[in-house]
């Protein structure tokens, strides 16, 4: 694996550029703006490459892509913590949208964890005494057409960063803005402020109405980095690349690599 490709994500953020908010907002409005203009324009990929493949990683790139454009509004609208929920998400849908592309074969895997998550759903719906039995009848015979063609990795997001180079790094920063998006010690932490204990208050907490967001500039960064990754996962599966001067040199400025490759090791 060549080293030069697998720049790590939190030393592009030492650009000085990435620390000025308008500036990422400016890069994440051209990216956006790049994916929606040519979003309708049919795919061409090597037959090798099955349809569902391609309907996955389109689907999760266009969806990553609002996702970051509804982040802008929030931004913009002061509301940047807020927005990390969103951030969180274009940065699930980017990496199982490399994952896809650069594992076409384990699309199965894919597919066998949804239908089982939605099986469960439609139990729980039936045994509710709603009427999901048609539905709940073609999840199963789906499974059973999935069958062992379903062995493998990429069931979890853990799996999926962990067989990407790079990966690994990406899950760190995946959990820790987990951490802020759930009910956690951590979002407690960013509504509490630390002050010393007196007779009015022994506990020495101040409760804040609005959270402390000191890393916003690097979330929304994050968020720049990983829905340029999911573009590139889209540009790189299509005969004819549609955008790779635009995310190359966008790429370059970040001191990021342009290539998605596969983890030296994959379990």
């Amino acid at each position: 694996m060549n080293n030069e490709q697998t720049t790590p994500l939190i030393g592009a953020f030492k650009q000085s550029w990435l620390r000025d908010e308008a500036q990422v907002i400016l890069e994440l409005d051209k990216l956006t703006g790049l994916w929606t203009k040519h979003s309708d324009r049919p795919w061409r990929v090597d037959s090798t490459r099955h349809g569902t493949n391609v309907a996955l990683i389109s689907a999760f790139v266009s969806q990553a892509n609002s996702l970051s454009a509804a982040v802008v509004l929030l931004y913009r609208a002061g509301l940047a913590f807020e927005a990390l929920p969103l951030v969180r998400s274009v940065m699930e849908l980017a990496v199982t949208a490399s994952w896809l592309a650069v594992y076409p074969d384990r699309t199965p895997n894919l597919l066998n964890a949804s239908a089982k998550e939605r099986k469960s759903l439609l139990e729980g719906i039936v045994q509710r005494g709603f009427d999901a039995a048609d539905a709940l009848e073609q999840i199963e015979d789906t499974l059973e057409y999935l069958g062992d063609k379903s062995t493998g990795s990429g069931r979890s997001i853990k799996s999926r960063c962990d067989a990407l180079a790079g990966g690994s790094e990406v899950y760190l920063m995946y959990r820790a803005i987990s951490s802020l998006c759930h009910p956690s010690n951590t979002l407690a932490d960013a509504f509490t402020e630390v002050v010393e204990t007196s007779v009015e208050n022994p506990w020495g907490l101040v409760l804040r109405g609005n959270p402390e967001n000191e890393l916003e500039v690097n979330w929304l960064g994050m968020n720049l980095a990983m829905l340029l990754r999911a573009q590139i996962a889209a540009d790189m599966v299509l005969e004819r690349p549609r955008h790779s001067t635009q995310l190359s040199r966008l790429a370059r400025r970040m001191g990021l690599t342009f290539i998605i490759e596969p983890a030296s090791q994959v379990d």
